[in-house]
């Protein structure tokens, strides 16, 4: 699948794929992806994907500071790429994601992303912006077992939302069975401020797992937004308004 990213399972497949996890019934499988995130981040990524022309961007993966930050294991963990509005942020999301998806076929390696949207707020809660990203590394894994399913139906009959915490542990359990994750994230600035600074640092804690635990694997981070959250990243790349690309 060159140059789109992985197709999340339809319905039917996610729960047949997990069924063979030990999960009891296939339905309550599907309620449980639905509860981590009602996010559909596959359909805003092909509709952006979609309206991007052929070779749009494509200077950006071949940027010293690109090429550091995937090819490099113990390169840096996060790269953030800051830009104007019309700078063309979301269009190189969709590539990235694209680029690390082909690059990934036939590897143990997952990509997951979520794309921010300011005018949709109501969704932009902290539970379905780490959801969202937490079902496709779910989905994407054939090494998903009750160790990991079982708290997180417990907790779903228990209580209504899913917790930072609460998916904390079941997501480092599911991230080991991946020789490496991307997790890209588009827009960050299009969170309210609070749930910017939760994600911040909740991906930050991510990026540092192959620093903190040796059996872990690496986690590498993409995010763009707006000038004013470069200093969010050590590692930033500028973006110039479409039309004055290098």
């Amino acid at each position: 699948m060159t140059g789109q990213a992985k197709k999340s399972p339809r319905p039917g497949q996610a729960s047949k794929k997990f069924g063979r996890a030990h999960c009891n019934h296939y339905q309550e499988m599907e309620s449980l992806l639905l509860w981590i995130s009602p996010l559909e981040e596959q359909r805003k990524h092909q509709k952006i994907a979609s309206k991007r022309l052929p070779n749009t961007g494509c200077w950006f993966l071949d940027t010293k500071t690109f090429r550091t930050w995937h090819d490099e294991d113990q390169g840096p963990s996060l790269l953030g790429c800051y830009g104007i509005p019309g700078a063309g942020k979301s269009i190189i999301s969709s590539l990235v994601i694209d680029h690390l998806s082909a690059k990934s076929t036939g590897e143990n390696v997952c990509v997951a992303f979520a794309y921010c949207d300011y005018g949709n707020q109501e969704q932009q809660s902290m539970r379905n912006m780490i959801g969202g990203p937490f079902k496709q590394v779910i989905t994407a894994s054939n090494n998903v077992t009750e160790e990991i399913i079982n708290p997180l139906l417990k907790i779903n009959k228990d209580r209504k939302n899913l917790e930072l915490n609460d998916a904390f542990e079941p997501l480092l359990k599911v991230l080991k069975s991946f020789k490496k994750t991307y997790v890209c994230i588009d827009a960050l600035d299009e969170c309210s401020e609070k749930h910017r600074k939760e994600i911040i640092c909740y991906i930050n804690q991510l990026s540092t797992l192959s620093f903190t635990d040796s059996t872990a694997v690496p986690v590498k981070i993409f995010f763009t937004g707006r000038p004013h959250i470069k200093n969010t990243s050590i590692h930033i790349h500028p973006l110039r308004p479409q039309g004055h690309y290098p």
